[in-house]
């Protein structure tokens, strides 16, 4: 695990609203272990992307480097089923940000890591309405489920799901700590390398 550790932490990490760019991705094969990187919205197809990438790579040691304002749902669970399902780390590298659906799947890591300094965030699920964006009883049920499946309290499903669209509720150690959402912390010195 601390060969893991070592390789996050020596990894560089390639506002809110959508693009209409889809995320980039890039796969950084790496012995023993190999960093898959998503940055920008996550838009539809992303998750086809992520998974051709994926297959790339045997199964075990992949971290899933995360530095996105979020974007489409449908997508974004798609690949937090999909980092589940293959047992991979999630991490958001200090300065970084990881929201909305990038924060799903976040959550879906095997471990997931995260400094003080990294930006977290959750809000409540939405479609749009005209040129708004209004909260979606059937696409909250969706991640409250999700969420379910990944073994968190109600507490912390409240906690995720509670914020409206238009806000983000931003995640500390502190909150993780309390709502039994474990995370990995590495020092702020292994990670300045």
């Amino acid at each position: 695990m601390r060969a893991v550790l070592r390789y996050l932490v020596a990894a560089v990490a390639v506002g809110f609203g959508t693009s209409a760019a889809a995320a980039e991705m890039h796969l950084d094969k790496g012995n023993p272990v190999s960093v898959l990187k998503i940055t920008g919205p996550i838009e539809k197809g992303d998750a086809k992307k992520f998974e051709q990438l994926a297959q790339q790579v045997p199964v075990l040691m992949m971290i899933v480097q995360l530095n996105s304002p979020g974007g489409e749902l449908t997508s974004g669970l798609a690949i937090a089923e999909q980092i589940k399902v293959r047992g991979y780390s999630t991490a958001v590298r200090p300065g970084d940000m990881c929201a909305s659906a990038c924060a799903l799947a976040w959550l879906a890591g095997d471990g997931r890591y995260m400094e003080p300094a990294s930006q977290i965030g959750f809000h409540a699920a939405s479609r749009r309405s005209g040129t708004q964006s209004v909260e979606s009883g059937e696409a909250n049920a969706l991640v409250g489920a999700f969420l379910g499946q990944l073994g968190l309290s109600t507490d912390a499903i409240r906690y995720i799901t509670h914020p409206s669209p238009s806000e983000v509720q931003w995640l500390t150690i502190k909150d993780a700590m309390r709502l039994g959402i474990n995370v990995t912390i590495a020092n702020e010195k292994q990670l300045a390398r």
